[in-house]
């Protein structure tokens, strides 16, 4: 959960504060086109001696890496990182953020039944997370990082280090050729099942 308010700092100078979503979506507009992924080198990763991240990155099904993608196809999260523990409160995932700084989501892999977790032992790791196609609407969308160890502390917790964009295409009626974000609101857009009832 974010916090209420924030504090966006450039080379330990105070250069905005205000409400959380106003900060964070000033901040990602002053990043400029941020790339749909990224490697850092093993000696300036984020992370600490516990784990490092190494990559992350965002691509389609296909192995598309371009950054922009449609609607209606599968989208891989990948995260690979180096670890030198096993503690099993640790937690890998991300928050997925729209250009507005409003949090669309957030994923870990104990987000599943426990029996199903990744378990991370010493050594590399390259996981990767499916944002299904038909969920999101058009617009910009960026990757946060997020790993920690469960309700102790954090080890990255990285606004906008990956972004890419979706185009609108994934829905089958025929009104939807004209549609764009500008004219379907909401962050997702998933196409929902109506159905007729008897009334009692």
């Amino acid at each position: 959960m974010l916090c209420n308010t924030a504090l966006q700092l450039d080379r330990g100078q105070l250069v905005a504060s205000g409400d959380s979503k106003s900060v964070i979506s000033a901040y990602l507009a002053e990043s400029g086109n941020i790339p749909a992924e990224k490697d850092w080198p093993p000696e300036s990763a984020p992370g600490n001696e516990e784990i490092r991240l190494l990559s992350l990155r965002v691509s389609a099904e296909d192995g598309n890496r371009s950054g922009v993608y449609q609607s209606q196809c599968n989208l891989f999260v990948e995260m690979n990182f180096v670890s030198n523990t096993t503690h099993s409160a640790l937690c890998v995932g991300f928050d997925l953020v729209t250009s507005q700084g409003e949090t669309v989501l957030r994923s870990y892999q104990t987000d599943l039944p426990q029996d199903e977790w990744l378990k991370a032992g010493k050594g590399d790791h390259h996981w990767r997370c499916i944002i299904p196609g038909g969920l999101l609407n058009a617009g910009v969308f960026y990757v946060c990082p997020r790993i920690s160890m469960h309700n102790m502390y954090w080890i990255v917790r990285m606004e906008g280090a990956v972004q890419f964009e979706v185009i609108l295409n994934h829905g089958a009626s025929p009104f939807w050729a004209s549609l764009d974000s500008r004219s379907r609101p909401g962050v997702i857009s998933p196409v929902l099942k109506w159905k007729s009832v008897a009334v009692p």
